[in-house]
């Protein structure tokens, strides 16, 4: 047995630090199997029982603290990437039986999931909660979207009703401008719950909207030019407006006062997500141009900061670029100016992406193949 795979908590430890930066390194398929290893070792030992962490800690503290945001972290981690790779809820996201939430290091004052849950039934001003604790409520808004079906098959009220957790989720969490001090000092659990609350909303969103489901071709554009294309459907335009605003604030939260470097390279997947949404609204809006720029502003915030974020992460340095090849169909119109001249030239394989679903280019399947090699 590799050492890694021991059964005991510090290997779900390992494993979970592991796939995370096999995951930065573009390294997919490798992250996967690590973080199900982990799950595994994690119901071996029963680690989501609420008595696991003081059972086997020795009375310390701050070891029983460790426990559980371990947990914790594994189930937040297993949801987002299952929403990413368009997987159906991971094995941490259906236990019955979950340990305390992450409280403050040392002092034993973690809070049930229910007790948090049921804060906005209490009475008067509210209690302050640990930045964690909006996190793990985030990630389990993205576990109900895994058990939608993405086509309109799924009953509205279904839809509205995780609709409507998101934008409560929105009402009772301290706001994105939080996320940083007036020193520039970031509250990371408190970002990390942001983003994933708006990754949330372009899941939801984006397969109801009126945006094109596709990678669009040169060709597609050029027609997109020639004919403006009017939204028809009420339902589809509200969908449209929901999944563009929280594109646009994953936009915001980059442009946030604070050091890049210091967030965790998940953010580079809100940041993807973000940026395929506006690229995808820019092709219904090349016939506006104040929205046609406001797009392109976004894009080009979200662009650097990836460019920036990948000299550290491969998945970034990817990333960048393909959207920006992506980005020079959409905004550079041969008839008008040439292609910018380029440093380096676009790998071949970035220049045959019509027939992917904009959400699954980052799926493993396509990230292993030939639209992100090279």
């Amino acid at each position: 047995m590799n050492p890694i795979d021991e059964v005991q908590a510090s290997s779900v430890q390992a494993l979970l630090l592991y796939a995370i930066v096999l995951h930065a390194l573009h390294r997919t398929n490798e992250a996967e199997d690590c973080l199900r290893r982990a799950a595994k070792i994690s119901r071996h030992i029963g680690m989501n029982d609420p008595a696991f962490a003081s059972n086997t800690a020795g009375g310390n503290l701050c070891v029983e603290e460790s426990y559980r945001r371990t947990w914790w972290e594994l189930h937040t981690t297993e949801i987002y990437v299952a929403a990413l790779h368009r997987r159906v809820a991971p094995s941490t996201a259906l236990v019955r039986t979950m340990p305390q939430l992450p409280g403050l290091s040392g002092q034993g004052n973690s809070k049930s999931l229910q007790s948090f849950e049921n804060r906005v039934f209490a009475l008067g001003s509210q209690e302050q909660y640990p930045s964690a604790y909006y996190k793990i409520e985030a990630s389990r808004i993205i576990s109900r979207i895994l058990s939608l079906d993405p086509t309109h098959a799924t009953h509205i009220s279904d839809v509205e009703a995780v609709d409507h957790a998101i934008a409560s989720w929105k009402l009772y969490a301290p706001s994105g401008q939080a996320c940083v001090n007036s020193h520039g000092e970031v509250d990371e659990s408190l970002f990390q719950a942001h983003y994933l609350i708006l990754c949330a909303s372009i899941f939801l969103h984006f397969p109801r909207s009126a945006l094109p489901p596709r990678v669009p071709s040169a060709g597609d554009i050029a027609c997109a030019r020639a004919q403006a294309v009017e939204i028809s459907s009420p339902v589809a335009a509200h969908h449209t407006a929901k999944v563009i605003a929280a594109s646009t604030a994953i936009a915001n939260l980059a442009a946030l006062p604070c050091a890049l470097d210091s967030h965790s390279p998940f953010f580079v997947c809100g940041l993807v997500l973000g940026t395929v949404v506006q690229l995808a609204a820019a092709t219904l809006h090349l016939h506006d141009p104040s929205q046609l720029q406001r797009h392109r502003d976004h894009i080009v915030l979200m662009l650097g900061v990836l460019s920036h974020l990948g000299e550290r992460w491969t998945v970034a340095r990817n990333a960048a670029a393909c959207l920006k090849a992506i980005s020079q169909v959409i905004f550079v119109d041969p008839a008008v100016a040439p292609m910018p001249q380029q440093a380096h030239a676009i790998p071949a394989e970035f220049e045959n992406f019509s027939n992917i679903d904009w959400l699954d280019m980052f799926t493993p399947d396509e990230i292993q193949g030939t639209v992100w090699n090279g």
